[in-house]
């Protein structure tokens, strides 16, 4: 479900006084459903190991101190793998702590370990070739539906220059100075692509000055019916479906907590508990085939969230 449905919902679902709750700007709302996906949704989904969530770059390692990625949630990564040319061979980076540093001493200078520093992820070796970074993409905000746009035409002539056409006329505060995320309208509503920069938006088009048909590494092509919000935005909860309708639940009973309805508050809590559980229980095996493990447990199912969410350090 969209936003709009999503808010009608969770009026729907409510226990409490319907005038209070009726009052109640969309905004507000939708901000209490966000609560809920950070603080309980997405932390349980991220945790079935299930590849929920998961967003790949590939970058030029051209200095020791890489960024994590912006919409990485919590700043963590999976993986980081590190290959000397686009089809060389990848090799796994090893993350080690600072005390360490002194025994990192390669003779050839290849990057082959990594730690981290404030924001940032600092090489262990000289820069060089390519880095490609695995990590849990953090939801959107939820937006109503006058933020966000329907594509309903791609014009792919110029592929460094797609022109999309959208059902209505762009948003006010839409601008070639503002930076667009693409959702896509499929069940999972993943980004497809984020931070995008435009050289023309007017109308009901915009241009995009890079490509959107898939052909970036880690990035799926944008098709007709694909949403456009701003970076960091969502016109769809980024969860499975089945989780939707729980998503509301639980904003529903947060919305209670507000209004000092305790009984409304601990009946539908329990309820939100219980529906998530069984969910994820439901969740937790994407693949029915026979599964070969690999011992790489997460320091996160033992201790809580870490950066790093690959092998032990």
């Amino acid at each position: 479900m969209n936003s709009t449905e999503l808010l009608a919902e969770i009026r729907r679902l409510h226990l409490g006084p319907a005038t209070t709750l009726l009052s109640t700007d969309d905004t507000n709302l939708l901000a209490h459903a966000d609560a809920v996906l950070e603080a309980e949704i997405v932390p349980a989904l991220i945790d079935l190991d299930e590849g929920y969530f998961v967003a790949e770059v590939r970058l030029p390692l051209t200095s020791r101190a890489v960024r994590i990625p912006g919409p990485a949630f919590n700043g963590q990564i999976y993986t980081l793998f590190w290959r000397s040319g686009a089809d060389a061979p990848r090799q796994e980076m090893r993350l080690i702590q600072r005390a360490e540093l002194d025994d990192e001493g390669r003779s050839d200078g290849l990057p082959r370990a990594f730690y981290f520093q404030g924001n940032s992820i600092r090489i262990v070796g000289d820069p060089q070739g390519l880095i490609d970074i695995a990590f849990p993409f953090r939801p959107g905000k939820l937006v109503t539906e006058d933020s966000w746009r329907t594509i309903t035409n791609i014009d792919t002539t110029d592929p460094d220059a797609p022109i999309v056409t959208l059902d209505q006329t762009v948003p006010s505060d839409w601008s070639t100075s503002t930076r667009f995320d693409i959702q896509s309208r499929l069940p999972g509503h993943e980004v497809l692509y984020w931070e995008l920069s435009a050289s023309a938006v007017a109308a009901n088009q915009i241009t995009f000055t890079s490509e959107i048909s898939g052909t970036a590494f880690g990035r799926t092509p944008v098709e007709v019916g694909d949403v456009i919000v701003l970076t960091g935005k969502a016109a769809y909860p980024a969860i499975p479906e089945p989780l939707h309708s729980i998503l509301a639940q639980g904003a529903a009973a947060r919305i209670a907590t507000t209004q000092s309805d305790g009984d409304a508050f601990q009946l539908m809590k329990s309820e939100f508990a219980r529906n998530l559980r069984m969910a994820l229980e439901n969740l937790d095996r994407r693949y029915e085939g026979r599964v070969i493990v690999v011992n790489r447990a997460s320091r996160f199912r033992r201790h809580g969230f870490y950066r790093w969410r690959g092998g032990e350090f």
